[in-house]
């Protein structure tokens, strides 16, 4: 009944009035339950594959390994939404069209980038994938006057940020798999995991919430983006993505080496 009650939110008859919100700080004890659950059972899935060694079972470890963390990382911001307006459904349309969208925006940025300027390094990413999440979430959420608050843009750039995380993470695991095989796509998942409640989902959360503090629930412009309180906050997360890249990157070139 808890967890119902959690969970159903944001319609007519679920939306507290503002004069009855508690401007108490929320306790997660959703997210904290499902970082265990997922943490179980990815690690149940490796368990059972190490036993029987039955390649059936690894679509189910790159599936729970990379989505089971971000999504629950998501559930924390939507806790946090104390405004209780935005509805589940709405939060997971974002995760899988926001992620497939936001994949395919950076994916021309990046084409484009190297037909340009060539061939670059890992660094780069922060400048196109950034980038790409907020054009995501600015299409996905056009017209929805509704979700005007901040804490609405935390949640709502939270979620586009999970949808790319973990298609990214499930994408990395399957490379990891054909190029070294099942022990490498394991920590790679394991890593990325470790790495995902402190990476896209809080760097696209930012955005959005940064986003919706100068949009202050008007349609948006360009201008928008020339105000300091978006830039600010948005070029502090590309830097974050900037450098995160290039150690990611040296910690499985490290990983790759030692395997080897």
């Amino acid at each position: 009944e808890e967890v119902e009650q959690s969970l159903i939110v944001g319609t007519s008859t679920t939306t507290p009035c503002i004069k009855d919100i508690s401007l108490e700080y929320p306790q997660p004890w959703l997210f904290f339950r499902l970082i265990t659950g997922s943490v179980i059972l990815f690690y149940s899935f490796v368990a059972v594959y190490n036993q029987f060694q039955n390649a059936n079972l690894l679509p189910g470890i790159i599936f729970t390994g990379s989505f089971a963390v971000p999504i629950s990382t998501l559930f924390l911001f939507f806790e946090l939404n104390i405004r209780r307006n935005v509805p589940i459904w709405q939060v997971m349309r974002l995760v899988l069209t926001g992620g497939v969208l936001s994949l395919f925006v950076a994916l021309v940025l990046f084409q484009n980038a190297d037909a340009f300027f060539g061939q670059q390094g890992a660094w780069i990413a922060g400048l196109i994938e950034e980038p790409a999440k907020l054009i995501a979430l600015i299409i996905l959420t056009r017209g929805q006057k509704k979700y005007s608050y901040i804490l609405n843009g935390l949640l709502l750039g939270a979620a586009v940020g999970c949808g790319f995380a973990a298609f990214e993470s499930s994408g990395y695991a399957l490379k990891a798999l054909a190029i070294s095989g099942v022990d490498s796509m394991i920590s790679v998942i394991q890593l990325r995991g470790l790495l995902s409640p402190f990476m896209h989902i809080v760097w696209t959360a930012v955005a959005g919430a940064a986003l919706w503090r100068v949009q202050r629930g008007g349609k948006f412009h360009l201008g928008l983006l020339k105000k300091k309180e978006f830039y600010a906050p948005f070029g502090m997360i590309t830097l974050c993505h900037l450098i995160a890249t290039v150690l990611l990157d040296l910690i499985l070139l490290l990983m790759q080496t030692v395997m080897i």
